[in-house]
């Protein structure tokens, strides 16, 4: 339930209703897989949803990707956002999570929705889809921003703090 994905269906429930073009990829299980395949099928999301089982080198599905949903109640270390934007996605969330907002720059390296309003989701999404230049504009501010995180980076700041000491 962490993870909310229920929430991701209804934002793709609402992109469908709004005659976007899109094709949301979800990969993992858990308990809710059942409710959520029941979801699909009840909305007739079968054409744009696929729940797909997890994946070790997620990457590729990543860097084929033009946005992370990012639907979860909470996380602790946000690896999906980290690893998307090392890759030029940005996220899209309502994650209120600490550790999420001090990794984060609202319409820079993803979009932060106020709640978890799938139509906020939905309208989000769909503007970035349907211009294309500003996607664009997002990934590449989204990358500049990862390389804070890259580890030369990291290291240089450590070694800066312990000489600080």
């Amino acid at each position: 339930k962490q993870k909310n994905p229920i929430l991701a269906l209804k934002v793709a429930d609402e992109l469908k209703k709004l005659n976007t073009e899109f094709k949301l990829d979800m990969f993992g299980q858990g308990s809710l897989e059942p409710e959520m395949r029941k979801y699909v099928s009840t909305h007739h999301l079968e054409d744009v949803v696929s729940i797909n089982k997890t994946k070790i080198n997620i990457k590729d599905e990543i860097r084929n990707s033009d946005l992370i949903l990012l639907t979860s109640l909470y996380e602790g270390i946000v690896l999906v956002k980290l690893e998307g934007n090392s890759l030029s996605i940005p996220v899209i969330t309502s994650c209120k999570s600490e550790s999420l907002l001090e990794v984060s720059v609202n319409n820079k390296d993803g979009i932060l929705i106020e709640d978890d309003d799938e139509k906020k989701y939905a309208k989000a999404i769909k503007e970035l889809l349907e211009d294309r230049e500003k996607l664009e504009s997002l990934k590449k501010s989204t990358y500049e921003l990862s390389t804070r995180f890259e580890i030369d980076n990291i290291v240089e700041k450590w070694v800066d703090y312990i000489e600080s000491i």
